[in-house]
């Protein structure tokens, strides 16, 4: 709530993503998912006025990916802020892409404990960037597949958006991958058999066919 509202101050449109958004649109009760920090999407063009308005705040920059997809901020109070301009290092598009074009426009305002509120990335847009961080072995193997777990059975996953997402992305092969994976490994069919099926019989990337 703070940072996004310190964001939308200096008028950034700031997208909660991983752990904080999890709270809202997944998880049950708030103790349920641990995190470390706070990840947020912000669009590229935003990115520098986002970080002067975390600097003007007492923020401190600690570290930028090398590929560019996020900067790390270390703020008072010793919270960890990562500022997104692209979810995921296997999700990169040129800026004005339609996928992260569609991951703001399905973004969804949630109520928060202390009476704000605060935009949340779409439960389908949640999914894809839990199956690709899991798959590229950043993330707690438990956590990850939980996160995947709790948000097919919240029943807020738009089916049609996750497979429009994965192909926009070109990374349908790799969310198949990781929805086999969470099966095999929980017993639990995350993503509808039909859906699996579906997004098999599309024709998969370099990218998939080189990470597979």
């Amino acid at each position: 709530g703070n940072v996004s509202d310190l964001l939308a101050e200096a008028g950034v449109r700031a997208v909660a993503i991983k752990g904080a958004a999890m709270l809202r649109v997944a998880y049950p009760e708030l103790g349920l998912r641990p995190m470390e920090d706070l990840d947020v999407l912000v669009e590229l063009r935003d990115m520098e006025r986002a970080g002067v308005a975390l600097a003007a705040a007492g923020g401190v920059q600690v570290h930028v990916a090398s590929d560019g997809h996020a900067a790390m901020w270390s703020m008072p109070g010793g919270i960890e802020v990562d500022l997104h301009v692209h979810l995921n290092p296997w999700m990169i598009e040129a800026a004005g892409g339609p996928a992260l074009a569609a991951v703001h426009r399905h973004a969804v305002r949630v109520d928060l404990p202390d009476g704000r509120s605060a935009m949340v990335a779409d439960p389908a847009d949640q999914l894809l960037v839990t199956f690709l961080h899991g798959l590229r072995g950043t993330s707690a193997r438990l956590r990850w597949m939980a996160d995947a777990v709790f948000l097919a059975r919240s029943g807020n996953v738009d089916w049609d958006h996750f497979t429009a997402q994965a192909e926009r992305f070109a990374v349908t092969g790799l969310a198949v991958r990781a929805a086999d994976f969470v099966a095999d490994a929980t017993g639990t069919a995350v993503v509808p058999v039909d859906v699996v099926e579906r997004m098999r019989s599309t024709s998969w990337t370099v990218l998939d066919r080189l990470t597979l």
